[in-house]
């Protein structure tokens, strides 16, 4: 189960997978209706998550 999720946690850092979660939360906001923009929010706060995580492994291992 560790190693699941630690694929999982190194899948969902990649760059290109943080610039997706960030596109997609900011794409929910802008076209879903008034009552459902709270959950683009809770994207947007799943997708610093993963900055931050992102940005922490690049800091601790620079040759990924």
């Amino acid at each position: 189960m560790k190693k699941i999720l630690k694929r999982f946690w190194n899948y969902m850092t990649r760059p290109s997978m943080v610039i997706w979660q960030y596109t997609y939360s900011f794409l929910t906001y802008f076209t879903s209706p008034q009552s459902l923009r709270y959950l683009s929010l809770i994207f947007l706060a799943i997708a610093t998550v993963f900055l931050v995580g992102m940005i922490y492994q690049k800091k601790k291992n620079p040759t990924i």
